[in-house]
């Protein structure tokens, strides 16, 4: 059951916010953008200033972890996620600037590493962030810096060392007339690991984009330009990526707004240890889009295709083409949406083609002036080779039924739900099937509180 007891007392610039249950938190680019946890938060706002503080459990679901605190407010380490942060801004908003320290621990498997016994691993982050917006927003200027402390695990079983990294990035950007550009360099050392979140790490690279928009044509560029393996560790090879492509959309037919993009990517590794495989990988991609946009109907065609040029000994060579068709119809009360798509990929190696087929159908509608409320929603894939290897499809289905509840004692905006899911499975190679149906009644509401 998910619930959140919410009270905030003051104004707009004076404000105390006070969330018991399942909140979301912020954090920063190179730590998490948000956190969605069980747990307590409290959030005080004073003019240009916000501090920040929160609890929560360390796992994404109750299930996933040990703690016996099924409303977060345990704040053990171990098993819980806590933080505190402080933002501010500067002369009327054009400098910022915000601090912040997160502690706290998950099971190994929560942060991307498997461990058999699923041992705690804690850590900890402390981050500075500073902007500012100069020249009327012709230039806009933003960095970071972290340092953070995480556990791993050692060469010896049931063993961990706490190691320190860092991470940083810096932001340019702005707006000048029709033009729009932006240049960035991010950095996120072999070790760095933030408790909660799903950071990089062990990445450097640069990225640059420019666009203008005119009143009918707009056209952008981007470049990036990374690699990984940043400290030349000699037991790993060093993957360099670099990626460069341009955009062009026409709007000057009012109802039919049409869209290119082309983008060339090329992947080669270097310094590969023995026995380790090489990388040179170069892919080419073209895809498009046109669409008519009516009052009520809407339809889209969208298409691409691409080719990976495998430069290694093995020559893995392919080729993939898709295009998809998206027609809908909408009024106030009743909508309808359709998909359908057709993806092909040919292994040029094997001279194999496989192909997938997919539709999707939803609709909803709503009655008694929007309080009873209607959805169902159909998905049916089939994918098979020319080779008649693979021969499987599969159906999922949807519905949702809703009544809105004025007044339910005190609590308000209750939402009374039946949903049912089920999904369905065929192998014919295998001659197997799964089948499943899902029934849940969801009952919603919020209770106002006054302070």
């Amino acid at each position: 059951m998910n619930f959140l007891l919410s009270s905030r007392y003051g104004g707009e610039r004076d404000a105390l916010l006070l969330e018991l249950g399942d909140t979301t938190v912020t954090g920063s680019a190179n730590t998490f953008a948000s956190l969605s946890r069980r747990g307590l938060k409290a959030e005080l706002t004073w003019k240009d200033f916000v501090l920040q503080g929160f609890g929560v459990l360390g796992a994404e679901k109750l299930s996933q972890g040990n703690s016996s605190d099924e409303l977060g407010l345990g704040f053990n380490a171990n098993d819980h996620i806590m933080g505190a942060s402080l933002q501010g801004k500067f002369l009327d908003g054009r400098l910022r600037a915000a601090l912040l320290y997160i502690n706290g621990g998950q099971r190994a498997n929560f942060f991307g590493q498997w461990h058999q016994n699923s041992e705690v691993r804690r850590g900890d982050v402390a981050g500075l962030v500073l902007g500012g917006d100069f020249f009327d927003g012709k230039l806009s200027v933003e960095g970071e810096y972290d340092m953070a402390s995480f556990d791993y695990e050692t060469f010896t079983p049931g063993e961990v060392e706490e190691k320190e990294d860092i991470a940083f990035r810096l932001q340019v950007g702005g707006n000048i007339g029709v033009y729009q550009y932006a240049l960035s360099y991010k950095y996120f050392g072999p070790y760095y690991q933030v408790v909660g979140g799903q950071t990089m790490r062990d990445w450097a690279g640069f990225e640059l984009s420019a666009s203008r928009n005119g009143e009918r044509h707009s056209l952008q560029f981007f470049s990036s330009y990374s690699h990984d393996n940043v400290e030349d560790d000699p037991l790993y090879a060093t993957l360099y990526s670099l990626s460069a492509g341009m955009g062009w959309n026409y709007s000057g037919w009012e109802k039919f707004p049409v869209g290119l993009r082309v983008e060339y990517t090329n992947q080669n590794s270097e310094d590969e240890p023995t026995g380790s495989l090489e990388t040179s990988m170069q892919t080419g991609t073209i895809s498009g889009d046109i669409s008519y946009q009516g009052e009520r109907w809407s339809v889209g065609l969208m298409s691409s295709y691409s080719e990976q040029d495998d430069r290694t000994s093995a020559n893995y060579d392919s080729r993939l083409f898709s295009i998809t068709c998206t027609p809908s119809y909408t009024t106030e009360r009743f909508s309808v949406m359709a998909s359908l798509g057709y993806n092909g990929f040919w292994d040029l190696v094997t001279d194999v083609r496989t192909d997938t087929n997919t539709l999707s159908l939803d609709a909803r509608t709503s009655f008694f002036n929007q309080a009873l409320g209607f959805e169902t929603g159909v998905t049916y894939d089939i994918t098979s080779t020319d080779d008649d290897s693979v021969e499987n499809s599969n159906l999922s289905l949807h519905a949702r039924m809703s009544y809105a509840i004025d007044k339910l004692w005190k609590f308000e905006n209750s939402t009374l739900a039946l949903e049912c899911i089920h999904n369905y499975r065929e192998d014919e190679i295998s001659d197997t099937t799964m089948e499943n149906t899902v029934l849940t009644l969801v009952l919603s509401s919020s209770l106002p509180l006054s302070l």
